[in-house]
């Protein structure tokens, strides 16, 4: 059955580009952004307005943010009163410091909520970029390059399933994600394919021509070991057969 289209909510001036399974979505005004789905859903809000909790241990910012968004955006954001967050699709979270303290507020905020946050901030740390992830932050706004146009289509963005930061901050939080990636498989001892180095020996052997018997004596087990170590690391990784599973160690530079 077709699905019926509908319009898509996407932050103006942004160009988007679809593909089977989620969409991009790339500034076209402001070439030193990067905006993406993360949901992967490539999910769309039925809505006239996005409505925002501001929250800031600032008061003055707190009341900046709001005249921003509700006075200047023309009714496409609502901002809701302290009394009544449950409605709230974003969180715009505002600080000089990244510091412990706002992330505690921060961390505690959006656990209340449960909404996608939109953290305003002086300047960011590259170490503080997985803890803003940890506090549901998927938006990242500098003070010195905020507008009403920006921080609108940020919001828009945040309330559809996206993502949105500067580029050179969004590059150095994948590199974070990668080296803790990396962190945690050599801590575990393994490698890209989740292998053990007991099965990486056992596929090692294997792709030298060696059977079951042999590779059994070489590594000082049973031949019942090492059929049960291929056979758990083919259901594991959900390969046909022994050659695929060494053609998949080979292909992924393990071998």
């Amino acid at each position: 059955m077709q699905a019926t289209a509908r319009p898509a909510l996407r932050p103006p001036g942004y160009v988007a580009f679809t593909d089977a399974k989620a969409f991009l979505v790339a500034p076209s005004s402001v070439a030193d952004h990067v905006v993406h789905d993360i949901s992967g859903t490539g999910r769309e809000l039925a809505m006239d307005s996005v409505r925002v909790v501001i929250d800031s241990p600032d008061h003055l910012s707190r009341i900046g943010l709001a005249h921003l968004l509700e006075i200047e955006t023309g009714g496409k954001v609502e901002v809701l009163g302290p009394g009544d967050p449950a409605r709230a699709h974003v969180l715009l979270y505002a600080t000089h410091r990244f510091d412990p303290a706002s992330a505690t507020r921060l961390r505690r905020k959006a656990v209340e909520l449960g909404v996608p946050v939109v953290l305003v901030v002086d300047d960011l740390d590259e170490g503080d970029l997985l803890t803003t992830v940890q506090c549901r932050v998927v938006a990242v706004v500098l003070r010195s390059a905020i507008t009403t146009d920006l921080l609108t289509d940020y919001v828009v963005c945040a309330a559809a399933g996206g993502a949105a930061m500067p580029a050179d901050m969004l590059g150095n939080l994948l590199t974070q994600v990668r080296e803790l990636r990396d962190e945690l498989i050599a801590q575990r001892g393994m490698n890209g394919l989740g292998l053990s180095q007991r099965e990486l020996d056992v596929l090692r052997l294997l792709a030298d021509g060696h059977d079951t018997r042999e590779i059994g004596e070489k590594l000082a087990y049973s031949e019942r070991t090492i059929k049960n170590v291929l056979s758990t690391v083919l259901n594991r990784l959900g390969l046909r057969n022994r050659t695929h599973a060494v053609a998949s160690a080979i292909r992924s530079g393990l071998l």
